[in-house]
């Protein structure tokens, strides 16, 4: 093997530490000595160690005005940003996209390898309810905001044949990537931190939710459901747009606690009798971390949650699922945990969760990239 390969790393923007951030933080460990291309970084100091000794090279959008928090109001440039990087020194790119960085230009002896955790969201299946949140009224506002998403829909479809192999979070996102991008992938689930959401042995007496509160995560859902079960106590873990109108939503059951540190978050977990979790979500991490805490989730029954839960009454049952984001649903699901409760074994829950650890991410993904580019390169 004497072939110098020089890799790149691609990822669509810096802002929070979020899911795609624990993948990119995953994928920099395996590949710790190379470049990284993003549309823009506005990460805060707390959130950054992992990209210490990183080289990041930014888009043009990094020095427009007010980038730092507007910078997704700018969308319609991101197609123009993507496609100005010069990727021409790098032989193999390995793209970690939920949205437009992975529509880059690349030649065809070059290697491009995408983690997908979504085809575009806002483009392709969550069109209405993005436009709904940028909270425009105007008519011509809004149908001019849907003619943009569609245009970009129908680029990153093209696009997408710039992207060799893909790799999906989950088999929901498997197969949105074949409907909209008419590509295989494999299934590689993100990586959890197992170790810091440890199991302990605590008096397990109230109901759990944590998320950003925005609309589509259906924390209203679950609040409204708890209202109505006043003998049970709610704790609701996040912060976000939405946070006043659930204070006032909730009776004295529903505590709404606000953000917490990820040491808090731990706690609650550990001392939480379930999680419940209610969006669409493509993966979704959370519900892994409450169950390596060795906590059962009570969980709306599509996505991502799919391939992390076993469902009751199979056998080593993790949690429960609901069919529909109702209030009736999800009361039911509730009554037949509670009915059921000593049949979910903690242990179960812990042991289910260790299938998605960082060590299995870590060695998964370090063997399919490298098997990959031994192909391309060396065969």
């Amino acid at each position: 093997m004497t072939k110098k390969i020089n890799i790149v790393v691609l990822h669509d923007w810096l802002d929070k530490f979020a899911g795609a951030e624990k993948v990119l933080e995953q994928i920099l460990k395996i590949y710790p000595k190379v470049d990284l291309f993003t549309i823009v970084d506005h990460m805060e100091k707390k959130d950054r160690k992992f990209l210490k000794d990183i080289k990041i090279k930014k888009s043009f959008i990094q020095y427009l005005p007010f980038s730092k928090k507007l910078f997704r109001y700018y969308f319609f440039l991101f197609p123009f940003a993507v496609r100005f990087f010069n990727l021409n020194k790098y032989n193999v790119i390995i793209s970690s996209s939920h949205s437009f960085i992975k529509n880059i230009k690349k030649r065809k002896d070059q290697l491009h390898i995408c983690y997908c955790h979504t085809p575009m969201r806002y483009a392709h299946v969550m069109m209405k309810q993005y436009i709904e949140n940028y909270g425009f009224k105007n008519f011509f506002i809004r149908n001019s905001l849907k003619i943009a998403l569609t245009l970009i829909g129908k680029w990153d479809i093209v696009c997408s044949k710039n992207v060799d192999f893909f790799v999906a979070n989950s088999n929901f996102i498997k197969r949105r990537i074949k409907k909209y991008y008419k590509k295989d992938s494999v299934v590689i689930a993100p990586p959890v931190d197992t170790n810091k959401f440890a199991f302990k042995k605590y008096k397990r007496d109230f109901y759990l939710t944590a998320s950003r509160l925005v609309p589509y995560k259906k924390i209203d859902l679950v609040i409204k459901t708890f209202n109505n079960l006043p003998n049970k106590t709610l704790y609701v873990i996040g912060s976000g747009p939405q946070i006043d109108n659930y204070v006032k939503l909730a009776k004295p059951n529903v505590k709404i606690l606000g953000w917490t540190s990820d040491n808090d978050l731990v706690k609650y977990m550990q001392n939480a009798k379930a999680f419940i979790f209610a969006p669409l979500e493509d993966f979704g991490i959370i519900p892994v971390e409450a169950q390596s805490c060795g906590t059962p989730v009570i969980a709306f029954g599509k996505g991502g949650v799919m391939d992390t839960i076993i469902d009751y009454p199979k056998n080593k049952a993790t949690g429960i699922f609901f069919k529909k984001q109702n209030i009736s649903l999800l009361n039911k699901s509730i009554l037949k945990f509670e009915k059921n409760y000593k049949k979910f074994n903690p242990s179960f829950c812990r042991n289910n969760s260790k299938k998605f650890s960082e060590e299995k991410f870590f060695k998964k993904f370090k063997e399919y990239t490298n098997q990959l580019i031994y192909l391309r390169y060396y065969r």
